[in-house]
């Protein structure tokens, strides 16, 4: 992978097309240019939940909310911990269990399993610093995401990509071409 490739992917969703006002044919503009507050809250946003660097001080966007889920997200991932280390834990004996037991067994886990993404799910929703650490992880690996780098890896077998030509013509091809019609449309 190309080096600091992953600090240019999260420069390019940062996209400030937009701060110095977009003007229309006229010359005229259709969106103001932002002001200096506005810039700042921006380039503050971004810099926490695109590139995850928070201070964890009064100084972040959602401090206070981030602060009030404090003790329930603690608690969550201590459950979460205990919750896994039984779902692990507890293989003991399946070819020793007889039919009622290896039911009771299957029900066990089930339940354990769904109280596990239960909390996960929770967590999700009010843990907002793992959460962007999450995001920000996933667009570090995803490699679709990396059209400029994915080209090179492999070449896919040309059926597996059809779209639809303006002329309503199906046409297929490869990943390869696909990524290059992007780029192109794109202006890459």
């Amino acid at each position: 992978m190309a080096k600091k490739s992953n600090y240019n992917r999260k420069k390019e969703l940062i996209g400030k097309s937009y701060v110095n006002g977009i003007k229309d044919e006229s010359g005229n503009y259709a969106i103001r240019p932002l002001n200096e507050e506005e810039v700042a809250f921006l380039e503050k946003f971004n810099d926490e939940f695109v590139s995850g660097n928070f201070n964890k001080d009064k100084t972040d966007l959602h401090y206070p909310l981030i602060k009030k889920n404090r003790k329930q997200v603690r608690l969550l991932s201590i459950e979460l911990v205990k919750v896994s280390k039984e779902l692990l834990s507890d293989t003991s004996g399946w070819r020793e269990m007889s039919g009622p037991e290896r039911k009771a067994f299957r029900k066990r886990k089930k339940r354990l399993y769904l109280k596990k993404v239960a909390i996960q799910e929770k967590l999700l929703d009010i843990d907002i610093i793992h959460t962007v650490y999450k995001d920000n992880y996933a667009r570090g690996v995803d490699v679709s995401n990396y059209p400029k780098r994915t080209v090179h890896i492999s070449d896919l077998e040309p059926a597996n990509f059809i779209w639809n030509e303006e002329d309503g013509i199906h046409t297929a091809d490869s990943e390869t071409s696909l990524f290059e019609r992007l780029k192109v449309l794109n202006k890459v």
